[in-house]
């Protein structure tokens, strides 16, 4: 483990009252008291260049917070949910607790909920990961409220779920909240009950109907993950047959996985974006064969990480003090970030009343692919890494690496230079490279349902066998999907997707990309925005099944419409090229070659779908 430098801030209390980091491990969030007085600071700490930054003046005392410790900081660390009595604005005159939202850059904007007295004291319940939606609850419980941080349209949380007959001021109780990254999906924890809003669909739903047997004893706290398919929670389920413990719910399939079982009380927990990676801390004995705790009371916590994958439970103790991190804390609140990639500690010796006391706490940092998270690392010349059976995570740095998975649900990460990345068998995840100075990357899914992220650099992606996810990123990128129904985003600039066999998904992205779906039933998506230029699709059939999608909000049948003209070298020379065309802005969506050519062209809005050539 490692320490942060508490002593470049040195009139701070050397903890955090509340903390958070980046989806990428990159950048840590903190909420500082003064070392003098009850003021609070919020800075920023940046890993790499071992430095803290001032993000806001300092607060009368400890913000609003109803939520996780760690729950109020976006996945970028670019915004910042904060509840505060402090006119921040020139616009917040009366007085009450308000949420504002700090953005890295400087500056702050007032957030408040539609129809709510400007006298009420708002509390954040909940912030999502890309830091644009917010719940927020009232103290006495009257306000219940899906927010946007950005000015977009809101959701009366409260009469959503009395229109779908459920109270949330059952019991005298305010409802606990949780969010996905995307403000799509929220978790509400009311009396005696789960539900689960969706906002893409307007319903609600019972959690009992999902899961049965854990809609009592759920506790207080609870995370979404942020692709919104897990709900992670502790039950003690006093009147259900389910066992007590940590569990994860598969929101979309009804699944039940539980991190571990126990009646050991509900001590903070957190949860990677995809619901694989679980940091907990828990007085529960013997999980692992090297636990040196015991049955004996009072227990003191340890920290865990579990994978939710593999199964995989690792115990993360050493502390550079004296060996062990539950031999000296009673408290421990562990964050890990949105990749799976770092871990942050918040250790508190909770008997120790001396808040400026060294004693009281402390705050350790875990890189996990070096340490708690099996990896195999190169360095920046040409690497050769090869996989096992297992699961492995593979990361090349710099240089021209060729990085081979083999059996196992790897993840595999090229870094800068060019590479070549083999997923082999199983669920791989495979990144290129994340900075400009990545260059043209080969990669090949192999068998199983892989995700392909091609980073910087005019890559070429392939999916192989299996329901790939393939993103072209940054560069003129050849996508090509192989077999199975894949998704395909070209991304940024002008790329190639070749769909291949299965029904595929194809989102060219900006830029005019060149399009071939391949065999099947495909959909071939556009947003309409300028910058998204016009997808060329060389092989648009309708006898196959082949839809255009729109994705640019409302529209009618009657806003497209199809023009028609030959192009040289195009396709057959006696068939002409049909053009559909936005009418409100006179942008060419899709230019299909020998389109004319088809009995139909079928264009989905929505729900429906039109007949461009009827």
């Amino acid at each position: 483990m490692n320490t942060f430098p508490w002593a470049d801030l040195p009139d701070h209390q050397p903890f955090p009252l509340r903390f958070a980091l980046s989806a990428d491990g990159d950048t840590a969030t903190f909420l500082l008291r003064l070392a003098a007085g009850a003021n609070t600071q919020l800075f920023s700490y940046d890993f790499a260049a071992d430095s803290f930054t001032q993000l806001a003046p300092a607060f009368p005392a400890a913000p609003v917070f109803l939520g996780p410790i760690f729950s109020f900081v976006s996945d970028d660390a670019s915004r910042i949910g904060i509840v505060t009595d402090e006119a921040l604005v020139a616009a917040d005159v009366d007085g009450a607790d308000d949420l504002y939202v700090v953005r890295d850059g400087g500056g702050y904007t007032l957030v408040q909920p539609d129809g709510v007295p400007r006298n009420v004291d708002m509390t954040l319940a909940a912030f999502s990961g890309d830091g644009e939606s917010a719940v927020l609850t009232d103290r006495r419980g009257d306000v219940l409220a899906l927010v946007s941080t950005t000015g977009g349209a809101q959701v009366d949380l409260d009469a959503e779920l009395r229109a779908a007959g459920f109270d949330p001021s059952a019991g005298n109780s305010r409802p606990t909240a949780a969010i996905s990254d995307d403000g799509g999906r929220v978790a509400l924890g009311l009396f005696q009950q789960q539900v689960i809003y969706d906002r893409a669909s307007d319903t609600v739903l019972d959690l009992n109907d999902i899961a049965p047997g854990f809609e009592l004893g759920e506790g207080t706290q609870k995370v979404l993950s942020g692709d919104g398919r897990y709900l992670f929670f502790y039950t003690n389920n006093s009147f259900s047959d389910r066992p007590a413990g940590l569990v994860r719910i598969g929101i979309d399939d009804g699944s039940v996985d539980y991190v571990y079982e126990g009646n050991d009380g509900q001590e903070p927990f957190s949860v990677s974006d995809d619901g694989r990676y679980v940091a907990f801390a828990t007085t529960e004995p013997d999980l692992v064969p090297d636990d040196p705790g015991d049955d004996a009371f009072p227990r003191e916590p340890d920290v865990f990480v579990r994978d939710m994958m593999t199964g995989a439970l690792t115990r993360i103790a050493p502390d550079p003090a004296d060996g062990e991190l539950a031999s000296r804390f009673n408290t421990a609140y562990p964050v890990i970030s949105g990749d799976g990639t770092k871990l942050m500690v918040n250790a508190i010796l909770t008997d120790v009343l001396d808040f400026n006391s060294p004693d009281y706490g402390g705050t350790y940092w875990v890189d996990g692919y070096g340490t708690w998270l099996p990896a195999i690392e190169g360095d920046d010349g040409a690497n050769r890494l090869v996989g096992t059976e297992a699961d492995d995570v593979l990361r090349g740095f710099g240089g021209n690496d060729t990085l081979v998975g083999n059996g196992g649900e790897d993840t595999l990460e090229g870094g800068d230079g060019t590479d070549i990345l083999i997923g082999g068998g199983g669920n791989d995840v495979l990144r290129g490279g994340a900075t400009e100075a990545d260059r043209r990357d080969v990669i090949y899914g192999g068998a199983g349902n892989d995700f392909v992220d091609g980073g910087y650099g005019n890559d070429e992606l392939r999916g192989d066998a299996g329901n790939d996810t393939l993103e072209g990123g940054f560069g003129a990128d050849t996508v090509i999907g192989g077999d199975g129904n894949d998704v395909l985003t070209g991304s940024a600039f002008s790329d190639l997707l070749f769909g291949g066999d299965g029904m595929d998904f194809v989102n060219g992205g900006f830029g005019s990309d060149r399009v071939n779906g391949g065999a099947g039933a495909d959909r071939f998506l556009h947003v309409g925005v300028a910058g998204h230029g016009s997808d060329w699709i060389q092989d648009f059939s309708d006898a196959e099944g082949d839809t255009l999608v729109w994705g640019g909000g409302a529209a009618s049948r009657s806003q497209f419409q199809v023009n028609v003209a030959t192009t040289p070298g195009a396709g057959d020379a006696g068939i002409e090229e049909a053009f559909v065309i936005y009418r409100p802005t006179g942008q060419i969506l899709w230019a299909l070659v020998d389109g004319v050519g088809e009995d139909s062209l079928m264009l989905q809005i929505g729900g429906a779908s039109y007949d461009l050539l009827a």
